[in-house]
């Protein structure tokens, strides 16, 4: 493991020991469990950007316009 020296609030810290108290875990538990989500997240995007790459060009509308006008096929498409 290693050690990070990181600021909170007191408000952080009050609502962090009660959620510990009363899930009888460690704050240290919670604070890394925060910080695994969070990497979770970013892995999760990061994946979505990647296969949205991987989409890209690999359609054809057959409409020319289609960058400057999605907006109005949107809304013929899908209504108001």
């Amino acid at each position: 493991m290693v050690t990070r020296q990181v600021e909170i609030t007191e408000d952080q810290a009050r609502y962090l020991e009660e959620i510990a108290a009363r899930q009888g875990r460690p704050v240290a538990d919670l604070i890394r469990a925060g910080i695994d989500a969070v990497l979770q997240t970013e892995a999760s995007r990061e994946d979505l950007k990647r296969r949205a790459r991987a989409l890209s060009g690999r359609f054809r509308s057959g409409v020319s316009d289609l960058s400057t006008e999605h907006d109005r096929y949107l809304e013929e498409a899908f209504g108001d």
